[in-house]
C-alpha cells in the first residue's frame, strides 16, 4: 500500500509502516501527481 504523509506529522513511521510504504512530502506543496497512486493520505 502506498501511503503519502505530511512530513510534519509525528510518528507516522511508527504507527503506519506495517501497512505499507510511507512517502513523506511537504503538506503545503502536495500535487495531484504525489497522491494519484496513493491508497492513503495523512495530513493535519
Amino acid at each position: 500500500m502506498k501511503i503519502v504523509a505530511d512530513e510534519n506529522l509525528a510518528f507516522t513511521d511508527y504507527f503506519f509502516s506495517e501497512f505499507g510504504d510511507i512517502q513523506h512530502k511537504a503538506g503545503r506543496t502536495l500535487t495531484h501527481t504525489d497522491v494519484q497512486d496513493a491508497e492513503a493520505l495523512l495530513v493535519r
